[in-house]
């Protein structure tokens, strides 16, 4: 049998205990990120996927140049946010609303608290201005 990503023109795998739906590749996928043909469009490639992606490595990788400001102080994000499409359904909406008032390249994902982690409580859509006024080290003169 075929994977049933559409598209997708490889075997399904077998895992013990029984069969998949997805090859292995795409198996792989739908654990790191959820199921694989949900909001696939809205996957890799575009802003919004590159933004949650970059939040991840911000607080969880320890290689990141600027974990040492995130993950390294603490910083973390929701359980809930490691799936994107959970991400997705959390911010999505209010991003689409931002980008149609300030355009996509002038939205960013401020936290409110910059003490506290990553979550849909703490978070909104910024510009890149209301995001200078939210650093650590902001002053205003």
């Amino acid at each position: 049998m075929k994977c049933k990503v559409e598209d997708c023109e490889n075997i399904l795998s077998r895992k013990k205990g029984g069969a998949r739906d997805f090859c292995n590749k795409h198996y792989k996928r739908f654990m790191r990120h959820g199921h694989p043909g949900l909001h696939s469009k809205l996957r890799m490639g575009t802003r919004f996927y590159t933004i949650w992606a970059s939040m991840k490595q911000r607080c969880l990788n320890k290689n990141a140049s600027n974990f040492g400001r995130y993950g390294g102080r603490g910083i973390t994000l929701d359980k809930r946010w490691l799936i994107f499409n959970n991400f997705f359904d959390d911010m999505y909406s209010e991003y689409l609303s931002h980008v149609k008032r300030f355009t996509e390249f002038n939205t960013t994902l401020e936290r409110v608290n910059n003490n506290l982690s990553y979550s849909k409580d703490n978070c909104r859509w910024a510009t890149y201005l209301e995001q200078r006024h939210n650093r650590r080290d902001y002053q205003q003169l």
